[in-house]
């Protein structure tokens, strides 16, 4: 659903993925007549550092039918993201 930013990773970013079927919970919510659901990733508000592991939390996933919220869920790392050795992390926070 979207890529978050993890700090001294060995990858600067993790994919992030819906800990829920969002059109699931956004149905139950708002009958699916009711109008195109759209999808956003909100990214955590607050630093992520590696290590992190497959799971954890790193934002939310927000369904929309206009500009009402219906639904929202964890969004979680799609993989393990290990530190960085130094020569990768000098390298991934230069540029």
């Amino acid at each position: 659903v979207g890529q978050a930013a993890i700090s001294g990773g060995a990858t600067p970013t993790v994919l992030a993925i819906a800990a829920q079927d969002l059109k699931a919970v956004s149905d139950k919510v708002a009958p699916p007549n009711a109008g195109q659901v759209t999808t956003e990733f909100v990214p955590d508000t607050k630093p992520l550092f590696a290590p992190i592991t497959e799971g954890t939390v790193v934002g939310k996933v927000v369904a929309k039918r206009g500009d009402k919220i219906v639904a929202e869920v964890p969004a979680l790392a799609s993989r393990d993201v290990p530190q960085a050795v130094l020569s990768a992390a000098i390298s991934n926070t230069s540029g």
